[in-house]
């Protein structure tokens, strides 16, 4: 979400970080020895990259968020992101996109194109 085009990442952070729901961690020894621990196996499985299209350090950094999301005792990582998502799931957490989230009842209808199309859009206005 940080890296999205247009992104106040100022008030992005203090809305994670004032959130009761998410939590923002970072990368300590414990993280260090999960990641190396799960890297480990993956080479000794023969595919560190899980299948993965994904350069080295690329893969490295993705993981690093999944060990960061297990030492922390995420039970759900939020990520858009095809490496993280595929290696999070790999280690039993569930992984939602951001373009899932619901969208608050207070939001108005914003004018997509995937509405025409039956997209996230229509899925979250069903919900409402």
């Amino acid at each position: 979400m940080l890296v999205t085009e247009g992104v106040d990442t100022q008030d992005v952070l203090t809305t994670l970080r004032s959130s009761a729901f998410i939590k923002v961690g970072g990368f300590d020894e414990r993280s260090a020895i999960e990641l190396a621990a799960r890297l480990q196996a993956a080479i000794k499985a023969g595919d560190p990259r899980d299948g993965v299209r994904i350069t080295k350090s690329g893969m490295k950094f993705d993981r690093q968020i999944v060990a960061i999301s297990l030492v922390n005792g995420a039970r759900v990582l939020y990520s858009d992101d095809e490496g993280v998502e595929k290696f999070a799931a790999g280690c039993g957490l569930t992984v939602n996109r951001v373009a899932d989230l619901p969208v608050p009842a207070s939001q108005p209808d914003l004018p997509f194109e995937e509405q025409e199309s039956g997209g996230a859009d229509d899925r979250t206005r069903d919900q409402q």
